[in-house]
């Protein structure tokens, strides 16, 4: 069995990866309780209803079991409303807050206005089996980073039509919580990813990719055959993902022609096959502000580290594509700004661009892209440079 990791061994461990990869909450010491900060409701004509399912492949093992389990969550379109919507990262906020508390220098009670913070998608409610089937899509989250702290982006697609299959990478996502109460730990090989003396970085991430794709895998045959798939339509299928999560889903539509289109949300690529020409049609989000030197070296990587990363750009991968793929730039915008945290950290912080902008504007690009590409409707901002999103700069293809 893997040693477990403590959360003061994650702290010092993988706080590079915490402090980019993660980028999850830079807070001050001057955080206000009483803000009233909420995640953004979700635009689109759906209500949101979730299922969580705890899976076991029974084709792996996992440590010294017989099988590797993987905690997936379902959000779909639902016709259900209700007053009262559940707290955000109902299962695991006190392991997101511990992780805080110990990482920056504040207190749990400084924390306490997290637990005000709302979740939109009602767990358990029924779907829209009215207006079903509807397409699918699959999501991977950034590395060491649960598919829960994307809520936003997750069920703003939900809310227009889709059902979202988020996948929470066993050993590789966090903070996850799964039915019995457990909560699996960072394998000491990807905590330590940047100080690991016997492979590369890069040979970590091009190993744990071919983990992630086997998930995928796994689940797509999974939900093949459960009785939900009659108000799924199998055949209009897309994936994305963040950051590692946005490598693993290009990879997966390389290898996959189930999947119509692909969106990478500022993710380096990995894989023997990484720079390969990719024919399925595909979307590239990329932050404006890109990993430097000085970043990398406060972070605790070395140069030649973050030359290693700074190599699997994505951008090579979208000059080699000839058609049906789109580059697209967020100005002022960082690796953080697709997560949840950027949204819920103290409004104190001034210093920085408004959040809501980047997370709307990918809700846009997102909707304009799969709508096209798996639902066959007219593409109206991705074709164009639209100037009503003068913060997005495309490229296509």
């Amino acid at each position: 069995m893997a040693p477990k990791l403590s959360i003061n061994t994650i702290k010092k461990s993988s706080i590079d990866m915490w402090h980019y990869f993660l980028m999850a909450l830079s807070f001050g010491v001057h955080i206000m309780a009483q803000e009233k900060i909420q995640l953004p409701r979700p635009t689109g004509s759906y209500n949101v209803g979730m299922s969580t399912h705890i899976l076991k492949d029974i084709s792996r093992h996992h440590n010294n079991e017989k099988s590797r389990p993987l905690l997936v969550s379902i959000y779909y379109p639902s016709v259900e409303m209700q007053k009262k919507y559940p707290p955000y990262l109902l299962d695991t906020m006190h392991l997101y807050k511990e992780k805080i508390v110990h990482t920056y220098n504040v207190s749990p009670e400084e924390l306490a206005y997290l637990d005000g913070i709302r979740d939109w998608a009602i767990p358990d409610a029924p779907i829209d089996a009215k207006n079903s089937p509807f397409p699918v899509l699959f999501f991977s989250p950034g590395f060491l980073m649960a598919a829960q702290l994307y809520s936003s982006l997750i069920e703003e697609m939900a809310s227009h039509g889709y059902v979202v299959v988020a996948i929470n990478h066993t050993d590789a996502c966090w903070p996850v919580m799964f039915p019995d109460g457990s909560s699996p730990t960072i394998l000491p090989e990807l905590a330590n990813v940047f100080s690991n003396k016997e492979r590369s970085c890069i040979q970590t991430f091009d190993i744990t990719q071919e983990t992630w794709i086997k998930d995928v895998e796994f689940v797509l045959s999974w939900l093949r055959n459960r009785p939900l798939t009659k108000s799924l339509d199998l055949s209009c299928m897309g994936i994305f993902g963040h950051s590692f999560g946005g490598s693993v889903a290009i990879e997966v539509a390389r290898q996959q022609e189930a999947f119509r289109a692909v969106v990478n949300l500022d993710g380096f690529l990995f894989g023997q096959n990484w720079d390969k020409a990719l024919k399925t049609p595909s979307l590239f989000v990329v932050a404006e502000k890109q990993l430097t030197h000085e970043e990398a070296l406060k972070a605790g990587l070395t140069i030649e580290q973050c030359d290693s990363l700074l190599s699997r750009h994505s951008k090579k991968v979208f000059d080699q594509c000839k058609d049906n793929s789109f580059y697209v730039t967020v100005t002022n915008a960082d690796h953080a700004a697709f997560v949840d945290s950027k949204i819920i950290k103290s409004p104190l912080l001034k210093n920085e661009p408004n959040p809501l902008r980047v997370i709307e504007n990918t809700y846009t690009l997102l909707v304009d892209f799969f709508d096209h590409y798996v639902r066959n409707k007219k593409m109206t901002v991705l074709n164009k440079q639209n100037p009503r999103f003068p913060s997005i700069l495309v490229e296509q293809k």
